[in-house]
């Protein structure tokens, strides 16, 4: 339990010190991180919309200009967070929220990697989600910016198609 906990901390600060490396109109921003009274807090930007996968499936998303829309802004979102030696490792729709006014935002950057660290992993312990992972995850190789642009095309595939590329 013990061990749970340092785990959970250690992710929440990892995502913490991760998103407030960045401040871009398509990155979630954060504000301020800590500890208070020994509880670990992170004050971001409070956003409003919904994530990319409720849009998608409610039909918010109508038409290929409003989903191309949406994916240039993620690349320029991604794009700026690779450029600061930031890779999220988790690029899926629910980590993509779509503000009212269709600006997009990254967010959740709980097993982003700083270039440069070690990896904060046991070893075969999987960060990510399976149907946007790339196959150099899958096999614990080595992971920088194209295993988010891997996502990024799986997402891609999604928003023209209606389905991901893979099935399994």
């Amino acid at each position: 339990e013990v061990l749970e906990e340092q785990g959970i901390r250690e992710r929440f600060l990892r995502e913490a010190r991760s998103a407030a490396r960045l401040q871009h109109p398509n990155v979630v921003t954060v504000y301020e991180f800590g500890e208070a009274d020994g509880v670990p807090f992170i004050a971001m930007e409070l956003l409003g919309g919904e994530n990319l996968g409720d849009a998608l499936d409610r039909g918010h998303l109508p038409d290929l200009d409003s989903r191309l829309a949406v994916a240039i802004q993620l690349c320029d979102g991604l794009a700026y967070a690779h450029g600061h030696g930031v890779v999220h490792r988790d690029v899926k729709p629910t980590n993509v929220t779509i503000l009212p006014d269709g600006a997009v935002k990254v967010v959740d950057f709980g097993v982003a990697w700083l270039e440069g660290s070690t990896l904060a992993t046991h070893s075969g312990t999987l960060l990510g989600t399976p149907s946007y992972m790339a196959p150099e995850q899958f096999a614990g190789g080595h992971v920088d910016h194209r295993v988010d642009m891997w996502a990024v095309g799986v997402i891609l595939h999604e928003l023209l198609t209606g389905r991901r590329p893979f099935a399994g």
